[in-house]
């Protein structure tokens, strides 16, 4: 039973990101379930979802740039699997141990997870994120303007009057923050920018 659901998720993970396409090329983490007897570990890297053994986990997690963790049981993963429970079940319930690494926060994983192997949904989402991404906006700092993108790549919540201060814009929806001047993200998803 076990290693069934373990191929199950292996298989519908990397169907979700085949169906995100390219804009799954920037989730960077790794990912395990755990029951009583051990914990099963993956790497979702470069479009793919990779199975690697507990030595590669723990390397990373001491490393320096460690990336982004995303763990849980197998018994809640499997209820997620068979829809007895909702991701947000999950995560509200504090079920899901997430670690951030250096990249800080990955938006996207958690709406493939949400999302898993639900092909419209995912191709909706990829569709959104290449839309939303094109679109900007020209905004004013110390006298200089800038050209940002419209949207807040965390949940495309506009950042038109968003505040700026010292530099940096925020989301007003969730707080994630960008330098100005270069588009760099300080406090969210650092793989994106604006």
């Amino acid at each position: 039973m076990t290693l069934e659901i373990l191929l199950k998720t292996e298989n519908q993970i990397q169907n979700s990101l085949n169906y995100l396409g390219d804009v799954s090329v920037g989730i960077d983490i790794f990912f395990s379930l755990k029951n009583e007897k051990q914990e099963f570990f993956w790497i979702v890297k470069n479009k793919k979802i990779k199975s690697v053994e507990l030595n590669a986990f723990k390397a990373q997690k001491n490393n320096e740039k460690k990336l982004y963790q995303y763990r849980l049981t197998l018994k809640l993963w499997k209820k997620l699997l068979n829809k007895e429970i909702s991701l947000d079940d999950l995560m509200f319930g504090g079920h899901i141990n997430i670690n951030q690494g250096v990249s800080g926060y990955s938006s996207l994983f958690h709406k493939l997870i949400k999302n898993l192997d639900n092909k419209k949904n995912l191709i909706l989402i990829k569709e959104t994120e290449e839309k939303k991404f094109s679109e900007e906006i020209e905004v004013k700092y110390e006298n200089k303007k800038y050209r940002i993108k419209k949207y807040c790549p965390h949940q495309f919540y506009s950042l038109e009057g968003a505040e700026i201060k010292d530099g940096i814009i925020t989301c007003p929806a969730h707080g994630w923050k960008f330098c100005i001047k270069n588009g760099n993200c300080i406090k969210g998803d650092k793989k994106k920018n604006i």
